[in-house]
């Protein structure tokens, strides 16, 4: 491990107006991992500028999302190969597309660039839309259910067939959903990476902790709670089923709705991915 201590000198505007520093990385992240230790003098601003709620992530290698390009422009690392082969001479992630459409539209962007694992740039991101659009399936039968649950409840109807195929769809789509977030806990999700790599660190940063953290274990324990609501209902009759499925699922619904990052959040995603 290589340690750098810079001097950044950041003078005053003329008007009296505080300069302004930007740091950004330079190199892919595939080829080394870089991280700001902090400041050993000088101030920071206490508390980051509030965000515009642009939040867009950019998934992707190379151009979209690691290494940016620069072509045969000179770059302060050397000779840029004019070939734009994607060597450590001439990367720069400012000048990725993601960085551009960040800048572009004044937003704070969040670069993907999965871990390369059985095909992880295109596997993370199909894994993530199907993921993305499934929760709506689930949602739909996880509501479904409940409001026939209650329906029964406060007719005092008897718990048929029909009842007992959408609470097994219900549960069969969310075991789906849990697998795909698994697979994007465990193996792609570069934010995961990143939390686990520093976890004091990390779990400081609300986009890191939500993903890498609060999501995950919100998420698996409303799976939990939805199977044990379906095991103890089969173990009852007439109304108490009914009262077993109603509480079990409006918990499922409560914890559910509070882990998905709704896109007015700080650290919110679209309602359709694409």
């Amino acid at each position: 491990m290589t340690h750098f201590l810079a001097t950044l000198i950041v003078p005053s505007q003329p008007n009296g107006t505080p300069g302004r520093c930007s740091l950004y990385l330079d190199t892919e992240g595939g080829h080394d991992r870089s991280t700001l230790l902090g400041f050993e003098r000088g101030q920071l601003q206490p508390q980051p500028p509030p965000s515009n709620g642009r939040v867009p992530e950019g998934v992707g290698d190379s151009i979209s999302a690691g290494f940016g390009d620069l072509g045969a422009e000179p770059h302060p690392n050397g000779g840029a190969n004019p070939a734009c082969y994607g060597t450590p001479a001439n990367p720069s992630w400012y000048a990725t597309y993601t960085a551009l459409a960040g800048r572009a539209l004044q937003a704070e962007v969040t670069p993907m660039r999965p871990p390369v694992i059985l095909g992880a740039e295109s596997m993370y991101a199909i894994v993530l839309i199907v993921h993305s659009w499934l929760r709506y399936v689930v949602l739909a039968l996880g509501l479904v259910l409940l409001a026939t649950a209650a329906s029964n409840l406060r007719q005092q109807a008897s718990w048929s067939e029909r009842h007992e195929s959408i609470h097994r769809a219900f549960l069969s789509t969310l075991d789906l959903q849990l697998l795909l977030g698994l697979l994007l806990f465990i193996v792609w999700s570069p934010l995961v990476e990143i939390l686990l790599s520093n976890f004091a660190a990390g779990v400081k940063d609300a986009q890191l902790r939500f993903f890498g953290l609060e999501h995950p274990v919100t998420m698996l324990l409303a799976v939990v709670i939805a199977h044990v609501g379906r095991t103890r209902s089969r173990r009852k009759q007439g109304r108490a089923r009914q009262q077993t499925v109603v509480i079990t699922q409006a918990l499922w619904l409560l914890l559910t709705f509070t882990a998905i990052p709704w896109p007015w959040l700080d650290v919110g995603r679209s309602l359709f991915r694409l």
